[in-house]
């Protein structure tokens, strides 16, 4: 797996950054475990078909917050934000650029955000 940056359990802010993934199995942000909060940043993973911007595991609750940042993945086949555990999203003024794939026991709220194509998402992100 190629990711960005793997965080395991921890809670950094992610400040004025741009985090790229590439290659096979990749996520600009892997986390197992942890409650970052990410301003001012890109994160993207790209592959080629299915790169993710943030994918996670581990049990527990966690919360992550983005403000200000743009979350790409793959075109067309790529999620933005792809989780099933249990992790709470909070985005605000950010761009989700592919899928959001939150499910299973997680959950997502989006405040003034947007997709790829600047189109307004909603409260649950789509």
């Amino acid at each position: 797996n190629n990711w960005g940056i793997f965080n395991s359990a921890s809670s950094p802010t992610i400040l004025d950054s741009t985090i790229t993934g590439t290659g096979v199995g990749t996520a600009g942000l892997r986390m197992n475990g942890g409650n970052p909060l990410i301003k001012n940043t890109t994160i993207s993973g790209k592959n080629g078909s299915n790169g993710q911007g943030i994918n996670t595991s581990g049990g527990g609750t966690h919360v992550v917050k983005i403000d200000r940042s743009s979350i790409i993945g793959d075109a067309g086949t790529g999620s933005s934000i792809s989780s099933t555990d249990n992790y709470d999203f909070f985005v605000g003024a950010s761009m989700l650029d592919g899928d959001v794939d939150v499910f299973g026991s997680a959950e997502i709220d989006c405040a003034q955000s947007y997709d790829g194509a600047y189109i307004d998402l909603n409260a649950a992100c789509q």
